[in-house]
């Protein structure tokens, strides 16, 4: 019946939308700048459609989610329902779905830049 189109059909938007285990995912990076905002803000990394990753703030501005800009080289990937972030060496730096500290700033577009060697996870347990 209709119940299992709507079945099917939440599958495969299920499918398209995270891809298979593995898979990449184009995150937002930067261009190549040198030098690294001296801020950081605080929050749960989740997935973005367009930008890849973004972060809910905790500290600066409280309850703002930012599209996170990783540094150049950066690369995403599908694990389950979220997303890995690697740096330029291969190594997951960060995950949707857990909170980190990001060293950075803003940009002028409204993104947080988050430096090469500025992903922290906080101190404090995560509230998930």
């Amino acid at each position: 019946g209709s119940g299992l189109l709507l079945l099917a059909l939440a599958l495969v938007i299920s499918i398209v939308a995270y891809g298979p285990a593995g898979a990449p995912v184009k995150l937002l990076t930067g261009d190549g700048e040198p030098g690294c905002f001296a801020a950081n803000t605080t929050g749960l990394l989740i997935v973005d459609p367009r930008a890849g990753t973004a972060i809910v703030e905790e500290d600066m501005d409280k309850g703002l989610t930012d599209p996170v800009s990783w540094p150049t080289g950066f690369t995403g990937r599908t694990s389950g329902d979220q997303v890995e972030v690697l740096d330029t060496a291969g190594h997951v730096v960060a995950r949707t779905g857990q909170r980190y500290e990001l060293l950075g700033g803003y940009n002028v577009d409204g993104t947080w830049d988050a430096c090469v060697n500025g992903v922290y996870p906080p101190l404090w347990p995560s509230p998930r």
